[in-house]
């Protein structure tokens, strides 16, 4: 997909590797119940990709609350809101071409005490490192490259 490929970095043959989020949606249904609030940077797109990947998983949000960091930043600084320029306006670097959910969540948390007045901690690890359920995608096939017959792998006709 090349829109996700453009918003995460990571192309369709590594995400092909990964776990689907239905191997771990239960688990994380208990923590949004949880929250007071969820908070997210364009909470709107969030909710809804949120609660579909949930129902298809087989499970419901309930009544989670989602509030937006960046309608509220358009709302105090009237100027365009995506997460890249907001951190640009916060004096904070940017993402990198290759990030994921935890980064932006980490992010989005400190844009809103930002937001707040609040102090943000200072991030505990690499926040860059894949996730504990990351798999490493095999070698990429390289095109035009001639099929070997071996032992354990004869071509067939």
């Amino acid at each position: 997909n090349p829109f996700a490929a453009a918003v995460h970095g990571y192309d369709d043959w590594t995400l092909k590797f990964q776990p689907l989020f239905s191997s771990h949606a239960a688990d994380l249904v208990a923590p949004f119940e949880r929250a007071d609030a969820v908070i997210a940077h364009n909470a709107a797109f969030d909710e809804r990709f949120l609660r579909g990947e949930f129902a298809r998983a087989g499970h419901g949000l309930g009544p989670a609350r989602f509030d937006c960091s960046m309608r509220r930043y358009k709302t105090r600084y009237a100027r365009p809101g995506g997460l890249d320029k907001v951190l640009a306006h916060m004096g904070h670097k940017g993402r990198g071409k290759r990030h994921g959910a935890l980064e932006d969540a980490w992010l989005c948390m400190k844009v809103w005490l930002w937001l707040h007045d609040l102090p943000a901690p200072e991030a505990q690890g690499d926040l860059l490192h894949p996730p504990g359920n990351w798999v490493e995608p095999e070698m990429r096939p390289v095109r035009g490259a001639r099929k070997v017959a071996t032992a354990s792998s004869p071509l067939r006709p």
